[in-house]
């Protein structure tokens, strides 16, 4: 017979192992949620490529608009829209974390006595000041990188006087006397051939392999001196085909296409069919013609183009799929090869993309084609936001042919360079030491941006943007900085001051004679964009890269 102090005994004893199991409940869920807030703290910043409600700044879009040779401008209206398709792709483009792009930071932009920069916080609608970080210091938000100091310059610059207009740049001997002309609208394509495109929802076949167009072999590299290939934009117009035409450009990359939702290839929004007289001019002068695929679609929203992108490279199946549609895409459209730009990635998609590159590569040197990536900067692995973290140097460098590191916009968040050279120079003997130093091309600007210096709003400027704005403004001093980089300040017809930079032969020669001097046993090097450059600055590179 049970007593009634056996009883109370069992009571207790069950109201002890309830609490019990309450406690340790308490104890698993408190655990769980500091393990997924430790997990939130560890996470690589993302970058956040938001769309301006802010009008876009007409004087340094007008040759946007003026030059686009793209789709739907019959009106003012649609032209101005299209101006800003463009500025939100340029302004998208290689777009990092506030500073995350930097090793530390280099020698003052600035010469002694020429005004002061402010450091800021990006957002979508504008920036707003913040406190520059010292030398050598992290900001919140951001990871250290223990990276080696910046080489120190070889010797000092010379200090540059400034100079009045009509002739408002220093050191200029090298350059023209006639000012570059207006760029008239680029040819339109030939009617009824417009470039075959691969057909969605259909199985792509593998034709025999094609008989090379380039004596070296995929995956060889040929022993040379410095290349130069460019990038070739659907808003190039005719300063762009001029120069294939004219210039020692090895390869064309056409900046015209992108990866749909549905896993097929089209053409960016507003690009038309690149005309047959460019490739046909190409082809000529033996120039190599890649396509660049971009999934620029999703660049104005991360999360969104970041998922779409890891649904299409995170298992064997849908690699498998979308390396057979790039390739079919390249061979139906003769291209010599692919170059790879996807630039909003996760960092946990690290792998996939390399199993991804390897697949593509595999199967392009197959049809004799060749590829080449366009790749975020970083001083160490694995880096430190997504963008970066999801390459794989050492692994993308043995996949590809080329290996494009993407080197600049340096300075986006506040006034400043866009390549200053010791930063160049840190990257290229990084990336020397993760592959073979032939495969290793450095991406220049031929723009840069100007600054708000009200509201923080950058704008591309191009060389000939630039020379519009110092006419019109009547701009009476243009300064430089230790790199060779040009640079002004000046208030638009609204009062609001501005603080431009931009890229010259000048600046580009100063990058390249480092490049020669220093690293010349790397691949070369490779112009964002044409169009946008100095007109002179071939006569640089023709006489440094001889």
């Amino acid at each position: 017979m049970v007593t009634n102090q056996t009883k109370k005994i069992a009571i207790i004893a069950g109201a002890i192992g309830a609490l019990a199991l309450i406690g340790g409940g308490i104890f698993y869920f408190a655990n769980a949620e500091s393990e997924k807030t430790a997990a939130k703290t560890t996470q690589a910043p993302v970058a956040k490529i938001e769309e301006s409600t802010e009008d876009y700044n007409d004087d340094t879009n007008v040759e946007l608009a003026e030059e686009a040779d793209v789709t739907h401008t019959n009106t003012p209206a649609e032209k101005k829209q299209v101006q800003r398709q463009i500025q939100k792709i340029l302004v998208a483009h290689n777009n990092v974390p506030n500073n995350a792009n930097r090793n530390t930071r280099p020698t003052p932009t600035a010469p002694s006595g020429s005004e002061g920069t402010h450091d800021s916080t990006q957002t979508g609608n504008g920036t707003k000041p913040a406190p520059t970080a010292p030398a050598g210091q992290v900001k919140p938000g951001e990871q250290p990188q223990p990276t080696p100091q910046p080489a120190k310059p070889t010797e000092k610059p010379p200090a540059v006087k400034p100079v009045p207009l009509p002739a408002p740049l220093p050191d200029k001997s090298t350059q023209p006397t006639t000012k570059p002309t207006e760029k008239p609208a680029q040819p339109q394509p030939q009617p009824n051939k417009p470039p075959t495109q691969p057909q969605p929802n259909k199985p792509p076949t593998q034709p025999p392999a094609e008989k090379p167009t380039n004596p070296t072999e995929p995956g060889e590299v040929k022993e040379q001196g410095l290349q130069v290939t460019a990038w070739y934009p659907f808003w190039g117009g005719k300063a762009a085909q001029t120069a294939v035409a004219q210039q020692p450009i090895k390869k064309i990359d056409l900046f015209y296409y992108e990866l749909k939702e549905d896993g097929t290839v089209g053409l960016m929004q507003y690009a038309k069919p690149v005309s047959q007289e460019v490739l046909t001019a190409a082809r000529q002068k033996g120039v190599q013609i890649n396509a660049t695929i971009t999934n620029a679609g999703g660049w104005s929203n991360f999360n969104e183009g970041a998922n779409r992108l890891h649904e299409q490279i995170s298992t064997p199946a849908a690699r498998s799929k979308l390396t057979d549609t790039l390739v079919q895409f390249a061979i139906t459209n003769k291209f010599d090869g692919l170059d790879i730009n996807f630039e909003v990635i996760y960092g946990k998609d690290r792998d996939n993309f390399s199993l991804f590159m390897e697949e593509l590569s595999a199967k392009l040197h197959k049809h004799n084609k060749k590829l080449s990536i366009c790749a975020y900067v970083k001083f160490s692995e694995p880096g430190n936001w997504d963008g970066n973290l999801a390459q794989d140097w050492k692994r993308l460098g043995q996949a590809v042919d080329e290996f494009k590191v993407m080197a600049y916009n340096y300075s986006m968040a506040s006034p400043g360079p866009g390549a200053p050279v010791n930063w160049l120079d840190q990257i290229i003997q990084f990336g020397k030491k993760q592959m073979p130093a032939k495969k290793l091309f450095i991406g220049l600007p031929s723009y840069s941006y100007e600054w708000n210096l009200n509201t923080g709003q950058r704008y591309t400027v191009t060389y000939a943007t630039a020379q519009n704005l110092i006419k019109k403004y009547n701009v009476t001093q243009i300064k430089r900085d230790e790199n060779g980089e040009p640079y002004f300040t000046y208030n638009n017809d609204k009062g609001e001051p501005f603080k431009t930079y931009f890229q010259d032969a000048t600046s580009w020669k100063k990058k390249i004679e480092m490049i020669k001097t220093k690293h010349a046993d790397i691949g070369g090097i490779s112009n964002w964009y044409l169009g946008a450059e100095d007109p002179a600055t071939w006569h640089v590179v023709k006489s440094e890269l001889k």
